[in-house]
């Protein structure tokens, strides 16, 4: 049974074959080069702006700004204050020591946050929206130095941001539009509704001309063109219905003089999807395009060809065809509006799809700073506790140093060792031989008792120098005391070290919760 069905479909397929080769096409045979066809005379209406084109973010990045804005203190805000009562506040002068190009890049928006604050309370209503009601100068010092990296991220996220959507580029909507134009109905100002029948014609003065023969190319240079050579009649009669049901059959007349008419009929037929395309779908669109091109000769063809040119008579070609005997004739073919206008279309809606990713990518992130920026009095209160807890731990009292050195010199069984280590340490054995020879050396802790014990009088503190006083001038060679430490060109005291980088380190941890 079922080799009889095979046989069966085989005599049905080969009738088929020699029924199509004896009369031509017949109605509906263009259909799946009219649905390609389409895709791309749509295309145009398919274009269009997304929201995620513009800066939605905008009022993230000025209130985080705000924020900064209000947590900074008055000697920083004076420069944007109003000379008087309802004069304009200042605008970017350049200083004596020369031009600050970060301040002058967002000189604007600064002066746009204090117009922002500028009323009763209104400073003291963003600190509070960030969890900052009356807070302490510490407070202030701390969040703002945590809210720094959050505000130099979300300024740099903004000039990214602002350049992205300027459109100044080539990949504008407009523009990518031209080209589609120009590629589908021969010139950028042409639509499916107004098309230009002198343009569409391009010097041809019959069917023949205008849809090419062996050895001739077609002067269809636009697709809606090409389109009329696959789907519509020559001056003798083929099959009606070529392309879609209800098309308008009307012959090309002898002088060419309705292709307009016939062309903004067939792309009336066309179903156009409500999706906007992406440039993915127009550049597959290109391709199967060129794909249904066929080769006959040193000749490729759209449509069927069977002989005396395309014609339009379905006995002998209802075409598209172009010659490429050489170099320069396949040079030509690229060059065609419907080729290279397509493609150039196709690569500026990729560009403007990667652009568009990127100013999506941006707002996402700045809303994301701005719930970060606002979020951070919790990790104040953290870093105060922790400071506290350091503030509290008890200094050694000086038997404990002496025994905490002594331990330390005794641990060392090495004279050289030993000897580096003066004049806290000694060496007491008889030669440089190992063994536990290394001992304090009693008379210099003496000697420096009454140096570290200071004067009497007052509460006893005359002789506790301030850490910070302590540390302040010291050479880097002596900067050695447990309480200080070298950094950059200064002796400084360690712990107002340790408690700045824990705000830092802390910062950039927040930060980095963020996803880039």
């Amino acid at each position: 049974m079922l080799a009889y069905l095979q046989q069966a479909t085989a005599y049905l397929a080969m009738l088929l074959i020699v029924s199509r080769t004896a009369s031509g096409l017949a109605a509906g045979e263009h259909a799946h080069l009219f649905h390609n066809l389409c895709e791309l005379l749509t295309a145009p209406t398919r274009i269009s702006q997304t929201p995620d084109d513009t800066y939605m973010a905008k009022t993230d990045y000025l209130d985080i700004l705000q924020l900064n804005t209000s947590l900074s203190d008055a000697e920083w805000r004076k420069k944007f204050a109003k000379p008087g009562q309802g004069k304009p506040r200042p605008e970017y002068t350049t200083p004596k020591a020369g031009e600050d190009t970060i301040q002058k890049e967002r000189w604007q928006d600064w002066l746009e946050a204090e117009d922002a604050l500028d009323g009763p309370n209104k400073a003291a209503a963003m600190l509070k929206h960030a969890g900052l009601d009356s807070p302490s100068n510490q407070d202030r010092d701390l969040y703002l130095q945590l809210l720094q990296p959050i505000s130099e991220k979300a300024a740099a996220i903004n000039a990214d941001l602002i350049t992205l959507t300027q459109e100044t580029g080539e990949d504008t909507v407009p523009k990518i539009i031209a080209a589609l134009n120009t590629g589908l109905f021969g010139k950028a100002e042409s639509t499916a509704l107004a098309l230009d029948n002198n343009i569409l014609k391009n010097t041809a003065t019959d069917h023949v001309g205008l849809c090419g023969t062996q050895g001739t190319s077609a002067k269809a240079h636009a697709l809606v063109t090409i389109a009329l050579c696959v789907c519509g009649n020559g001056a003798a009669s083929g099959a009606q219905d070529l392309c879609v049901a209800d098309q308008d059959d009307s012959n090309l007349d002898g002088g060419l003089n309705n292709l307009n008419t016939l062309g903004q009929d067939l792309v009336k037929h066309c179903q156009a999807s409500s999706n906007t395309i992406t440039s993915a779908e127009l550049t597959a669109a290109i391709s199967s395009l060129i794909g249904n091109f066929q080769s006959k000769g040193t000749n490729m063809y759209i449509g069927y060809y069977s002989s005396t040119g395309c014609n339009g008579n379905t006995a002998n070609g209802v075409c598209a065809m172009y010659k490429t005997d050489s170099k320069s004739d396949v040079e030509k073919i690229n060059n065609m509006p419907w080729r290279k206008e397509l493609i150039k279309a196709s690569n500026l809606l990729h560009s403007r799809e990667a652009k568009r990713a990127q100013i999506l990518a941006g707002n996402q992130k700045l809303q994301k700073l701005k719930t970060l920026a606002f979020s951070l009095a919790p990790q104040v209160q953290l870093i105060k506790r922790q400071q506290a807890q350091q503030k509290a731990l008890e200094p050694l009292t000086k038997a404990n140093k002496e025994e905490q050195t002594s331990k330390e010199c005794e641990a060392i069984e090495k004279a050289k060792l030993c000897k580096e280590k003066k004049p806290l340490c000694e060496w007491k054995g008889e030669n440089d031989g190992d063994g536990e020879y290394c001992k304090l050396n009693a008379t210099h802790v003496a000697q420096q008792a009454p140096t570290q014990a200071g004067g009497t009088g007052g509460n006893g503190s005359a002789g506790e120098q301030k850490k910070e006083e302590k540390c302040k001038g010291q050479p880097e060679k002596d900067c050695k005391s447990p309480d200080c430490k070298w950094e950059g060109t200064e002796c400084k005291d360690s712990s107002i070290l340790v408690n700045k980088k824990l705000v830092l380190s802390m910062a950039a941890a927040f930060v980095g919760l963020v996803v880039f």
